[in-house]
């Protein structure tokens, strides 16, 4: 079973370890790993939200993933990232359904979620979790991603 903390500043390195993984610069939508200043910056303000929510998931003490939460009025959009050392271990699944308790504690019962197309390791996730795929989409430009992707909505309610 993982066990997952809301992040701090002192939980940095354990993410900027995760970001540097060549699946989660694709994702991110990024050629290369981060700056580690300029990730550091980012990450002490997305700290400082109040609508927005990061948690870091392990498993032995090592770093398995990181799941957001941005809280709206009446939903909340959900983004993560598995460890390409722990993929197809089912932890992204895992993560996902502790995020829906984390989030059943703030009162929302309707998550979101924009996932690639080609994200087909995301797709499963969240296909495993009972999201809908909606009809709306939108295109973003990947640098590592040809022609750019179609990013959709995938939704759930509670």
């Amino acid at each position: 079973m993982l066990k997952y903390v809301r992040a701090t500043k002192e939980h940095f390195e354990d993410f900027f370890r995760l970001r540097c993984e060549p699946e989660n610069i694709k994702w991110a939508g990024h050629i290369n790993a981060p700056d580690k200043s300029k990730l550091l910056y980012w990450f002490v303000i997305q700290l400082s939200r109040c609508d927005r929510l990061i948690y870091l998931f392990y498993k032995n003490n090592e770093i398995v993933g990181y799941f957001y939460i941005d809280k709206f009025d009446d939903f909340v959009e959900i983004s993560f990232g598995v460890s390409s050392k722990h993929s197809n271990q089912n932890f992204g699944c895992e993560m996902v359904q502790i995020g829906f308790d984390i989030i059943k504690q703030h009162y929302y019962k309707k998550i979101n979620a924009w996932v690639s197309e080609k994200n087909f390791k995301s797709i499963e996730i969240l296909k495993r979790n009972k999201f809908n795929m909606t009809s709306e989409f939108e295109f973003r430009k990947l640098p590592q991603v040809p022609g750019g992707d179609k990013f959709y909505l995938w939704s759930i309610c509670l």
